[in-house]
């Protein structure tokens, strides 16, 4: 167990949100506070979708956990079913931080994946949903 553990910071390449070592981690970590995935999180090929992905909910979703960020989210369909139970399962959840690379073509697509997020329903009635962009040099 980890019960000292206060900072979740995932640097692995666009983690899988369904993989089974994640969620014990989760599960034992009942005191944690902020949860980042640095490099984007997604689903594995196999997952069918349902809304048990987080069931049990890890005890820091219902006591502790207060900001989640996610880095490079392009908004497609799996990140967007991960964003969705992220923010119901969080009940104590101050802050959501999505980050995004600024890719000037497709700030229609990004408009909308927007206003479809801050649609999704939220565990928490304080949690506010804070979009950030990311340019790259390579971008410009």
């Amino acid at each position: 167990m980890f019960n000292n553990l206060t900072d979740l910071q995932l640097i692995l390449r666009s983690i899988h949100f369904d993989c089974k070592a994640l969620h014990k981690i989760l599960q034992n970590s009942p005191r944690l506070e902020s949860l980042v995935f640095d490099e984007g999180v997604r689903l594995s090929t196999s997952f069918v979708k349902d809304d048990r992905l987080l069931d049990p909910v890890p005890p820091c979703f219902l006591s502790h956990l207060k900001c989640i960020k996610v880095y490079n989210f392009d908004g497609n369909k799996d990140q967007l079913y991960v964003m969705k139970i992220l923010l119901k399962n969080a009940t104590v959840l101050d802050k959501m931080v999505i980050t995004s690379r600024v890719h000037v073509g497709r700030l229609g697509l990004k408009k909308k994946v927007r206003k479809q997020l801050l649609k999704l329903p939220r565990g928490s009635m304080s949690c506010t949903v804070v979009f950030c962009e990311e340019i790259s040099l390579f971008d410009l």
